[in-house]
């Protein structure tokens, strides 16, 4: 009967080692639910962050894709525009160099046909002048001849003296007229040919 009794009380002992035994898994086995619950949540926390950045990331790498296209066209149309703009400034001056390639040579046009025209016009004003020179030593002998004449027929009486001063004051007032004709047609042929060389 004691051996049953030890048997039956080791019995008890094990059963209750056995049960505490349990409980100790089952506690063990809950605290390891909760670290992997723990886990799982950190994870999918960590996840959820990464994913994040990455969200982020990708969209900070498409903004600065479309800014760096944006440049890039933006870039593109300011060298289209200098190109333009340097294209029509090279036709600009060239357009502004024929004009005064042009300018430059009726100028010069003007300047010899002014320079033929004051050359032709001295070659008629010394003509003039001659002329105007020889017909005052003509005017003067024929006053010296008619001054010789009324010397020769002062006893010829006043009428004969007033024709003869009649006839020298006439050709006097003739040779005058001639050179103010002459230096007249002169000043006239000068002014038409610097207007025409203006032209």
């Amino acid at each position: 009967a004691r051996a049953g009794e030890e048997w039956r009380a080791a019995c008890r002992t094990e059963g209750a080692a056995r049960e505490e035994a349990q409980l100790r898994i089952d506690r063990q086995m809950v605290e390891v639910r909760g670290h992997m619950q723990e886990l799982k949540l950190m994870s999918e926390h960590r996840d959820e962050d990464l994913a994040q950045r990455l969200k982020a990331a990708a969209e900070a790498l498409s903004v600065e894709d479309q800014a760096r296209r944006d440049l890039e066209v933006y870039a593109q149309r300011s060298l289209d525009d200098l190109r333009r703009t340097v294209a029509a400034e090279a036709a600009e001056r060239q357009d502004l160099a024929v004009q005064v390639g042009g300018r430059l040579e009726t100028l010069e046009e003007m300047v010899q046909d002014e320079n033929a025209c004051r050359e032709d016009l001295e070659r008629r004003v010394s003509k003039e002048l001659l002329d105007a020179r020889a017909a005052l030593n003509e005017e003067r002998c024929i006053r010296e001849g008619n001054e010789s004449r009324l010397e020769q027929q002062v006893s010829g009486g006043p009428l004969l003296q007033q024709e003869a001063l009649h006839r020298e004051n006439k050709a006097r007032d003739e040779a005058i007229a001639a050179v103010q004709s002459n230096m007249h047609r002169a000043l006239q042929a000068e002014t038409v040919a610097r207007e025409e060389g203006r032209r």
